[in-house]
């Protein structure tokens, strides 16, 4: 939501930004109500519905790790870095 505030979203006012938030920490879990009859739209109210069950539907992780994580975590690292180019190296 603070990158909204500052601008670097889609939202077109504070409001909405703020709006956003709620709806992506719904999303996440958090346990937030629906606002009131009456101090919202039924739209309003209704997306906050779906969006509380959404948070509330999502699987935890396992406890297991993957077996792709697992081969990783064992094997050594290579290195990302690329070898330095002729022109790099002559200055």
């Amino acid at each position: 939501m603070r990158e909204y505030k500052r601008g670097k979203g889609t939202a077109r006012s504070r409001k909405q930004a703020v709006a956003i938030g709620l709806s992506e920490a719904r999303r996440a879990g958090v346990k937030l109500g629906t606002p009131k009859k009456g101090k919202a739209a039924p739209a309003t109210r209704r997306k906050a519905k779906q969006d509380s069950a959404a948070g509330s539907r999502k699987t935890k992780p396992k406890a297991t790790r993957s077996p792709a994580k697992s081969s990783r975590a064992s094997s050594p690292r290579k290195s990302t870095r690329k070898p330095a180019t002729r022109r790099a190296t002559r200055r």
